[in-house]
């Protein structure tokens, strides 16, 4: 995990410090100016005094609540993002309801502790050496009344802490299968309606989710005993105080001074249950979240070289050589062999010889990548945007004229230009409101954009109309470069091919 004490982080945690120390001050000083109160001293000045510590106390208050959120949405928006790298940059990613589970019960978890458990720790401590200072100052005995509980809760939490660590590591990973599940039903809705399974489907839901409410039960039970022990903590330290300051003869003053700081004490302790089931869910969360988010070692590669000894426009190790013209589908026993095989050409692994246009790919940063290599595979969903920004995608640094141009060649700019805004509509729900077929021809049009010289079509022609599977071989016949496709009616994409089989490369 990235430390808390990183960047801007710093100077938000040392303002914590300062904020911290200031309303332990201000909280000491309102208990020391009580007890002058108590003892006779000159009311009006007394009172304006109390006036003052009292709103200290409230600013500070104020400004670790404000800074302790904002370390907190700081922390989790750098995790966030890495989180987000990671599932994108996986060659298999997580399911969807895995990817949700993540970036919100687990965030959430981080963001509690760094935000509303740290913060109130920082503040404790000044507050606690500072009471405990002013306790002793009045009567060491006083201190260690007050002392006694602490200690004593400490060896609590230290047995209970454990128990509730393992717990939310239960809840949630039932949670987790809960949110896997859920997501697996939704996206097979229309399989299950007419399988007439929904009872079925409901009562596997019901069962993880009675799991799930049993398991946070669970939790809740560990969590409030932490939270009891806090309480009683709170009220013994009370209690001590009293009976210790009558026994030491404290005058009523003194005593004053002594109760107002243990109500002082009552806020931090009470919540240091509360805390303590933060701390647990964030070390659940953590298990799961840091082997993802770990920033590995940055090391400079090598400047990729140019092959300069190969007649082949592309050249796949184990597979293929082409040159600018051909048209090659890949056939494979599996189908789906097939089209790993031909995703794979679009970001090769590390060490496998794919050369375009004498480059290898392997080796090249992404943004020189998309310029060589352009795919449109079926069913893929199409990011939330604009169309000019879906078609230039995979090029954004190509100007909205050369957009418009492929959208032509396709054969959707009628359809776009009906649109209520054209271009500049807004797509959603990954791609409406287009059609199936229209969107095929939006993710043709995107692999298209500036004759890359391989060009990769993945089943394509599946999600197309007749007049689609027609402007499709039209397009295909007309590139420039090497197309590369998989299809089961294969002259549907192209008039002329030759077949290359899959299954030699393996499975993965």
């Amino acid at each position: 995990m990235p430390p808390v004490l990183a960047g801007s982080r710093r100077a938000l945690v040392a303002w914590l410090v300062v904020v911290s120390v200031a309303q332990s001050a201000a909280t000491m000083g309102l208990a020391l100016l009580v007890g002058r109160l108590v003892s006779g001293g000159v009311v009006t000045t007394t009172v304006g005094l109390l006036l003052g510590a009292v709103a200290a106390t409230a600013t500070t208050t104020y400004g670790v609540r404000v800074v302790a959120e904002r370390l907190g949405q700081d922390y989790v928006h750098e995790l966030r993002g890495r989180l987000v790298g990671s599932a994108l940059s996986a060659r298999r990613g997580p399911s969807l309801g895995i990817t949700l589970a993540r970036t919100t019960n687990d965030l959430t978890a981080i963001r509690g502790w760094v935000a509303q458990g740290v913060p109130p720790l920082v503040a404790a401590v000044p507050l606690v050496v500072g009471a405990l200072a002013v306790l002793a100052w009045l009567d060491p005995v006083v201190a260690v009344a007050a002392a006694t509980p602490l200690v004593m809760m400490g060896t609590a939490a230290s047995v209970l802490m454990p128990l509730a660590f393992e717990r939310a590591r239960r809840l949630r990973r039932i949670r987790g299968r809960l949110a896997s599940r859920l997501t697996d039903t939704l996206q097979g809705r229309e399989g299950i309606l007419a399988a007439g399974g929904e009872d079925r489907e409901r009562r596997r839901l019901a069962d993880d989710s009675r799991q799930v409410a049993g398991a946070a039960v669970a939790r809740a039970r560990t969590a409030g005993a932490l939270q009891a022990a806090a309480a009683a903590t709170a009220a013994s330290i009370a209690v001590l105080v009293v009976v210790a300051g009558l026994g030491m003869d404290l005058t009523p003053g003194q005593l004053a001074t002594a109760l107002t700081v243990t109500a002082a004490l009552a806020t931090p302790l009470t919540e240091t249950g509360r805390i303590a089931e933060l701390r647990q869910n964030y070390r659940a969360a953590r298990r799961i979240l840091a082997p993802l988010v770990a920033v590995q070692p940055v090391t400079r590669p090598a400047p990729p070289t140019r092959v300069d000894d190969s007649d082949a426009l592309v050249e796949v190790e184990s597979l293929l050589r082409a040159r600018a013209g051909d048209r090659i589908r890949l056939v494979s026993s599996d189908p789906e062999t097939a089209s790993r095989v031909l995703r794979d050409l679009a970001s090769p692994d590390p060490g496998r010889r794919v050369v375009v246009d004498g480059w290898p790919l392997a080796e090249l940063p992404a943004q020189r990548r998309r310029e060589l290599v352009g795919l449109a595979a079926a069913g893929q969903p199409l990011e939330r945007g604009t169309v000019s920004r879906a078609v230039r995608y995979r090029r954004p640094d190509t100007h909205a004229g050369a957009a418009t141009a492929v959208l032509d060649r396709v054969g959707l700019s009628a359809t776009v230009a009906g649109l209520d805004r054209g271009e500049r509509t807004e797509l959603r729900r990954g791609g409406e409101p287009l059609s199936s077929a229209d969107r095929a021809r939006l993710r043709l049009a995107r692999a298209c954009l500036g004759d890359p010289p391989l060009l990769l079509l993945d089943r394509i022609d599946g999600d197309l109309d007749a007049a689609g599977r027609a402007c499709l071989r039209d397009v295909v016949d007309a590139h420039p470069g090497v197309v590369v496709f998989t299809s089961d009616v294969p002259d549907a994409v192209a008039t002329t091919w030759r077949g290359v089989a899959a299954d030699a490369v393996g499975a993965p």
